[in-house]
């Protein structure tokens, strides 16, 4: 499944409702469970807290960007410090890259 940040351009409401549509059609409907998960290119962070709001623009220091068109949907994964955000699923080669981890900063 390709989404539309593989283009170069920003993923919009429509193009993710459409990717949430079919996705939901492979595992039951809309009545379907969702999990949230974040890659960092090994493993896979649930997180079990999530919010969908909308926002204004910021700009660097924080600052409301005006004219107010620039608004977007925010999906935020929302968990506090101390506090484990959900499960984690370690990825297949996890084991082996610990491993290779090891055996370079050892030496050996």
């Amino acid at each position: 499944m390709t989404t539309p940040s593989d283009d170069g351009r920003r993923m919009t409401v429509q193009d993710f409702v459409g990717l949430l549509m079919e996705a939901s059609e492979q595992v039951g409907g809309l009545t379907a469970p969702i999990e949230l998960a974040i890659c960092d290119g090994h493993d896979q962070q649930f997180i079990e807290n999530v919010q969908v709001t909308w926002q204004h623009a910021v700009d660097e220091e924080g600052k409301v960007v005006i004219p107010s068109r620039d608004m977007f949907v925010l999906i935020l994964g929302h968990w506090h410090r101390g506090e484990s955000p959900g499960r984690i699923q370690h990825g297949v080669a996890t084991d082996v890259d610990e491993e290779l981890r090891e055996m370079i900063e050892g030496g050996g």
